[in-house]
């Protein structure tokens, strides 16, 4: 049976190529997957950089910890970075939070005290929880 009045034109696969409109639909199907992924990545990022430093301020107390109990020190002395340094691993790393580059020095405080990140006003999850008896 032929149609009558409909031309039929024979496509050449060499010639076949993707259409404007084919080419802006995977475009906009990128754009809202990117769209979607990008808060969550951010989410995913902050709450690395937050365990981070709490992994960082872990290892600060156990090494003032150390050190006070091997220097004969009373729960009120205050070490500093070089007394903490042989108690601690080599990494230059941990020695300042992940968040905002910035040293744990100034919150290292007497041995009694919980070691505070210097970022805990931008970054609240940032604080050493107490240990439980």
């Amino acid at each position: 049976m032929m149609n009558r009045g409909v031309a039929l034109k024979k496509t050449h696969a060499g010639n076949r190529g993707f259409t404007l409109v084919e080419i802006m639909i995977v475009v906009l199907i990128i754009g809202l997957l990117v769209a979607v992924a990008l808060p969550g990545m951010r989410t995913i990022r902050m709450r690395s950089q937050q365990n981070a430093c709490l992994s960082n301020m872990s290892h600060l107390q156990s090494a003032k910890e150390l050190w006070a109990m091997e220097a004969g020190k009373g729960s009120e002395d205050v070490p500093t970075i070089d007394d903490l340094t042989p108690y601690l691993r080599t990494d230059v790393h941990l020695l300042t939070c992940p968040a905002g580059q910035e040293t744990y020095e100034d919150g290292l405080g007497a041995v009694e005290d919980r070691i505070s990140c210097p970022n805990v006003g931008r970054y609240p999850g940032h604080v050493l929880p107490v240990p439980r008896d």
